[in-house]
């Protein structure tokens, strides 16, 4: 399977840790093409760390949070260019890993029939902000992967255009 990590990235001060290509390249290892998105400052150093992996970066604002930034990396790389992608993993700095072979993972998921999946959920929370309103069951956001089926809809490209 043909993949393209998309990897969100903050630290205050522009600092890649040790983890980061770590984790970057490992996914690599597993036919991933490796695009990231700072949001805010990176030191020359991290630039360093990142371009020695192989990764392609993009330094932007730190505006919208991770999900701004995947926003971003899918519309600069472009929806023709993201079809040559059997998957897309938006993905950002706010875990480490891998704990396991990523291997385990990807061996399982590539035999699922699903359009996308995550590697954590979080339950729902019935009053969860002050004003009472509900949380719902979702696949958190620092690890999601889509398939090539689902890229191509226009109601995904529609929600983020």
């Amino acid at each position: 399977m043909k993949r393209l990590a998309i990897y969100m990235f903050y630290d205050p001060d522009g600092i890649v840790d040790d983890y980061i290509p770590f984790k970057l390249q490992s996914l690599a290892e597993h036919s991933c093409e490796l695009l990231v998105v700072v949001n805010g400052a990176l030191n020359s150093e991290g630039l360093e760390k990142l371009t020695k992996i192989n990764a392609k970066v993009i330094v932007r604002p730190n505006e919208g949070f991770d999900v701004w930034a995947y926003r971003e990396a899918l519309l600069t790389v472009g929806w023709n260019q993201l079809y040559q992608y059997d998957e897309v993993i938006l993905l950002n700095y706010t875990f480490y890993g891998p704990l396991y072979p990523w291997s385990e993972m990807f061996d399982e998921m590539d035999n699922q029939p699903v359009d996308f999946w995550g590697i954590s959920a979080h339950k729902a929370i019935e009053h969860s902000f002050a004003d009472g309103v509900a949380l719902p069951y979702h696949i958190q956001s620092h690890f999601i992967a889509i398939r090539q089926e689902m890229l191509k809809t226009l109601h995904f490209q529609s929600y983020w255009e």
